[in-house]
């Protein structure tokens, strides 16, 4: 490993360039694949995770500057090629400082038919400066940052000229919440024919679920990544109901995998599968049908860079590139914030309580007032537009889940709860010291030495936060495997000791190579 090495030689950076995602226009050849995707994912997204993770193991609490240089990434000027693989690497930029106190990023995008000294002036003076915006762009001797324009789509008396009576559309994710609400609205105002796609098996689906959204509908298992397998079940589906008119593309799936830290490639695979590579599928069922119009249906998420979603954030982020790189007006990509009556949000709050999910679905979107967004927006040629219902500087602004820890709160401690261990008091100086910050942490009065820290409810964001208090009151710098291995307060204070009496044995011997050295 890199790092390892570099740490071993006392090399560690303290800044980080990061150019493999810069290249010539004119390398940009040829259309969007599978491959070509790949590959800028491999150079980008999964380039930044190793290299987070890797500081994350070797030298967790060391202040590293990363900076991320790129081009076709950001679309300044209208002639401009932009690269939607190449744009997930925005997902990183933004989440890493939200999951890594320690790291900073900022993302800088270059046109490199620029003049080159000038070009790299500008870069020189850029990284040399302080890290403000996540990300801006360089073209020719200005410097350009990104803005949201604020727009009023009024309602209109009509239905969107884009979408026709007793049309036929293709809903993929047909059974999700924006899925179904959208069907609903095709049935009911155009009496429309409806392909819809899902995970679900046909006999999974109640056939009454069906009935309740429209009387014309075909329902397909399919993967919608698999171009050959989709392009099989929709000319198939189209023998019966006639050649589609439009695509509405809603699949996805939430990104459960947590922290950059702990995901796996395969865990951000699963989200990029309809996000990504379904995007590119059903862009090409589009140009081969002529549709009138393929909605992408992207996320907030894109904007927010939710905490332990850089994954989904990617993803949506690669759709909104997506609508603004074909740039016709036939695909359009809509940022939704969440929707409180169906969806991967409210199936995420599945085990909160009622109010828990009352306060989390307050600023959501009914299915009325999402569709009376839908439509307002297809009645204009807007490649991209994002729907939010709160402020959209809230949204996008550092949030680091349970870090304020200097900030004192008056807290009644709950009882102790039916746990699987039996409860044994702390007895070393290290026991009580963490068994004191965990019952504060999670609200328990007697959190006992050999209670499960996931049975207290624990999980991979929670852990961020506890790194950070056992490094303030016990000056230990610990990993976050450190914790995830060691599950109890007796082995974590073994690992702790253990930890302490080595630093101990390090600094002794330090001492004594200084005085021999003065000896000498």
């Amino acid at each position: 490993m890199l790092f390892n090495q570099l740490a071993s030689l006392g090399l560690l950076p303290d800044k980080i360039i990061h150019v493999w995602n810069v290249t010539a226009e004119k390398e940009r050849t040829g259309p969007f694949t599978y491959q070509s995707t790949i590959n800028e994912l491999d150079l980008g997204y999964y380039s930044l995770l190793n290299i987070a993770r890797s500081i994350g193991s070797v030298c967790p609490f060391r202040q590293v500057a990363l900076d991320v240089i790129t081009s076709m990434v950001s679309r300044v000027n209208s002639g401009d090629i932009l690269n939607p693989s190449r744009t997930t690497i925005l997902g990183p930029v933004l989440t890493i400082p939200k999951e890594y106190s320690n790291i900073l990023c900022r993302h800088v995008d270059i046109n490199t038919s620029d003049q080159l000294d000038i070009l790299l002036n500008k870069l020189f003076k850029e990284l040399q400066s302080a890290y403000v915006l996540p990300s801006i762009a360089y073209r020719q001797v200005d410097r350009w940052t990104p803005y949201y324009e604020h727009l009023k789509l009024e309602s209109g008396s009509h239905h969107p000229q884009k979408l026709k009576q007793c049309g036929v559309y293709l809903v993929t994710g047909g059974l999700g919440g924006i899925g179904v609400a959208i069907s609903k609205y095709l049935a009911n105002e155009f009496r429309a024919k409806l392909i819809l796609t899902g995970r679900k098996s046909k006999l999974q689906v109640d056939v009454s679920e069906l009935n309740k959204i429209g009387k014309d509908i075909i329902y397909l298992e399919a993967d919608v990544a698999a171009a050959d397998e989709m392009e099989i079940k929709i000319t198939e589906a189209e023998a019966i109901f006639g050649k589609i008119d439009g695509i509405f593309h809603t699949a996805g799936i939430a990104d459960y995998a947590g922290i950059i830290q702990n995901r796996a490639k395969e865990q951000s695979e699963a989200v990029f599968a309809s996000k990504i590579y379904g995007t590119i599928v059903v862009n090409e069922l589009a140009k081969s049908r002529n549709v009138d119009v393929l909605v992408l249906c992207s996320s907030m998420a894109s904007v927010a860079a939710p905490f332990g979603q850089v994954g989904y954030t990617a993803a949506n982020i690669f759709q909104n590139s997506f609508a603004r790189y074909l740039g016709n007006n036939v695909v359009q990509s809509i940022g939704w914030d969440t929707w409180k009556e169906g969806g991967m949000a409210v199936a995420s709050l599945s085990s909160m309580s009622k109010q828990d999910q009352e306060r989390q679905l307050a600023f959501g979107l009914s299915d009325t007032e999402g569709i009376e967004v839908l439509k307002r927006v297809l009645a204009h040629d807007i490649p991209c537009v994002m729907v939010h219902t709160r402020n959209i500087e809230m949204l996008t602004q550092k949030a680091e889940p349970g870090l304020n820890s200097d900030q004192e709160e008056l807290k009644i401690l709950q009882s102790r709860p039916a746990l699987t261990a039996t409860y044994e008091g702390p007895v070393t100086d290290t026991e009580k010291s963490i068994s004191l910050l965990f019952s504060d942490y999670f609200n328990i009065k007697e959190i006992g030495i050999d209670d499960d820290f996931f049975e207290l409810g624990m999980d991979s964001l929670k852990v961020m936060t506890l790194i950070s208090r056992i490094h303030q009151k016990l000056n230990i710098q610990l990993r976050i495997n450190d914790i995830l291995e060691h599950a109890t307060i007796r082995d974590l204070s073994k690992s702790i000791d253990l930890m302490a009496g080595i630093n101990q044995m390090q600094r002794k011997r330090a001492i004594m190579k200084f005085e021999n050295k003065i000896e000498l």
